[in-house]
C-alpha cells in the first residue's frame, strides 16, 4: 500500500507539474499580447488610418532595424554590426508583428465594455464594443498577403520612412567593418557597428588588434620578393593603403612578372580570403580598349563591382593589348562613379573606396604621349 501511495503521489506531482508548465506558457503568451510601446489612442489612430496607419506603426517598430533600398528594390536587416540583404522576404512576414499591438487594444476595449456593462453605462459599453470592432477588422486585414504587401510598400515611401535611395551604403572609408565590429581608422578605436553607418560590405574575419602576429604572412612576402626588405615594406604600405579605402593617390600599381607562379596571385587571393567582399578580382577588360563601344544606356556591372570594395585587381591582360586611358583615369582618379546592375531600377552614383592593381605577365601597352596616364 505504501508503495502504491507513493507512486500515486509521484503521478499526481507529475500531473501538477505539467499543469503548472501549461499555465506558465499560457501566461507567457498572454503577456506577449498584453504589452505595447504605444498608447491606446496612438493605436486607435493607426487602426483608423487604413494601410497608411499600419505603415506608420510598422516604421516605428522597425526603425533602425530594417531599410528598403529603392535603387535595387531590396530590403536589408541590421544584424548587429552591419546590414544584410533580406533574402527570405522576412520583411513581409514581420508585418504580422503589428497584430499583437492591436490585440492589446482590442482587449482593453473588452475590459472597458465589461466594466461599463456592469456599471449600467450602455453608451460607454456600446462605444467600447464599436472601437473593438475597428481593431478586430484591422487584425483580419493583416492576415491577408496583399494587404501586408501594401503596408510594406507604404512603410518605405517618402521622407522619414524606412526607404533609402541606395546611395547611403559604405560611404565612410575610415570605417573598416569586421565580423565582430567596426574599426574607426581616424582614432584607431574598435567599436560596435551602428545602423546609421549604413555598412553592408563587411570583412568576414574577426578583428584581433593591430599587434596580432602573422608570421607565415611575413615569411611569404619575403619569399616572393626575393628577400628585399624595402620592397616588402612598400608592398605592405600599398596593401594597407588599399584596405584603408582612401583614394587620394591616383595610381595604378602594376604587379608584373615575366613568368607565372611568382606569388602575386597567391598574395592577392590570400587578401581576398581574409577581406571577403571588401576585396576581389575584376575583369581585365575593364582597363583595356574595347573592340565595340558600349551603349550608354546599358548596365555597367563592371563599375558596380567596384562599389564598397577596398582592394581590387585585374589579371592577365593579353600580350599586345592596349590600356584604355580614359577607363584607367576614371577608375583610378578618385572621382565619383556612376553605374547600374543589370536588374536595378536606376543608376547609382557613388564615391570610390578601392585601390586597383594590375597583375600581368606581359608589359601592357600605353600611349607614350599620355602624360596623365604615365603618372599613374
Amino acid at each position: 500500500m505504501g508503495t502504491v501511495a507513493t507512486a500515486r503521489a509521484n503521478t499526481l506531482k507529475s500531473v501538477d507539474e505539467i499543469r503548472n508548465e501549461a499555465r506558465a506558457k499560457i501566461a507567457q503568451e498572454e503577456a506577449a499580447f498584453s504589452k505595447s510601446a504605444f498608447s491606446f489612442n496612438e493605436l486607435l489612430d493607426f487602426a483608423k488610418s487604413g494601410e497608411a496607419g499600419d505603415a506608420r506603426l510598422f516604421s516605428s517598430l522597425f526603425q533602425g532595424k530594417l531599410v528598403k533600398d529603392h535603387s535595387s528594390d531590396r530590403w536589408y536587416w541590421f544584424t548587429g554590426h552591419h546590414w544584410e540583404e533580406d533574402r527570405l522576404n522576412e520583411a513581409l512576414a514581420k508585418v504580422e508583428d503589428l497584430i499583437p499591438h492591436y490585440v492589446t487594444a482590442a482587449r482593453q476595449c473588452s475590459e472597458q465594455e465589461l466594466k461599463a456593462t456592469q456599471a449600467g453605462n450602455k453608451n460607454v459599453a456600446e462605444q467600447a464594443k464599436e472601437t473593438r470592432e475597428i481593431f478586430l477588422k484591422k487584425i483580419a486585414h493583416l492576415q491577408r498577403r496583399r494587404y501586408r504587401e501594401n503596408v510594406l510598400v507604404l512603410a518605405a515611401a517618402g521622407e522619414g520612412s524606412l526607404g533609402i535611395t541606395g546611395s547611403e551604403w559604405d560611404l565612410d572609408p575610415y570605417l573598416l567593418p569586421f565580423k565582430n565590429g567596426v574599426l574607426n581608422l581616424r582614432d584607431r578605436l574598435f567599436r560596435p557597428g551602428r545602423p546609421e553607418d549604413f555598412i553592408k560590405t563587411v570583412c568576414p574575419t574577426e578583428w584581433r588588434g593591430f599587434d596580432a602576429p602573422a608570421p607565415r604572412w611575413e615569411k611569404f612576402l619575403l619569399e616572393i620578393l626575393n628577400g628585399d626588405l624595402e620592397v616588402k615594406a612598400y608592398s605592405k604600405r600599398l596593401l594597407g593603403y588599399g584596405i584603408s579605402g582612401l583614394t587620394v593617390e591616383h595610381k595604378l600599381p602594376i604587379l608584373w612578372g615575366p613568368e607565372g607562379r611568382n606569388g602575386k596571385g597567391t598574395m592577392l587571393e590570400t587578401l581576398g580570403y581574409v577581406l571577403g567582399p571588401l576585396a576581389g578580382p575584376v575583369q581585365g577588360e575593364l582597363l583595356l580598349q574595347e573592340w565595340r563601344p558600349r551603349s550608354s544606356a546599358a548596365p555597367s556591372p563592371d563599375i558596380m563591382a567596384l562599389r564598397g570594395k577596398r582592394l581590387v585587381w585585374a589579371s592577365e591582360t593579353d600580350q599586345g593589348r592596349k590600356l584604355n586611358a580614359g577607363r584607367v583615369k576614371l577608375i583610378t582618379g578618385g572621382d565619383t562613379l556612376t553605374g547600374r546592375n543589370p536588374y536595378d531600377k536606376r543608376e547609382v552614383t557613388f564615391a570610390p573606396t578601392h585601390t586597383l592593381l594590375l597583375l600581368t605577365n606581359f608589359r601592357p601597352r600605353v600611349d607614350p604621349i599620355d602624360s596623365a596616364l604615365w603618372e599613374r
